[in-house]
């Protein structure tokens, strides 16, 4: 039996500038900047996807940490960020 490795990667999107986050209004989308959320959340990445085999993408992405289930409760992301827009 072959065991197959998946690897998940929880990525918010960039879009002029500013990170969209999920499970806020529309109006909120443009109030945390790229900086912010590298701070907010320790060990976020920023990357950008130019490419892909058959499309030609230029996307830029918050890459958030990954964390692993089996170690405990962790630190909920996007529940970080949204208090950071309501603050």
């Amino acid at each position: 039996m072959a065991f197959i490795e998946i690897d998940i990667q929880h990525k918010l999107a960039v879009r002029d500038g500013f990170v969209e986050v999920p499970g806020l209004p529309t109006f909120y989308l443009t109030t945390l900047t790229v900086d912010e959320v590298l701070v907010l959340i320790p060990g976020s990445v920023r990357r950008r996807q130019v490419h892909t085999a058959k499309h030609i993408i230029d996307q830029e992405w918050i890459e958030l940490p990954a964390f692993d289930k089996a170690d405990g409760p962790t630190d909920d992301y996007y529940q970080i960020l949204r208090d950071a827009v309501n603050a």
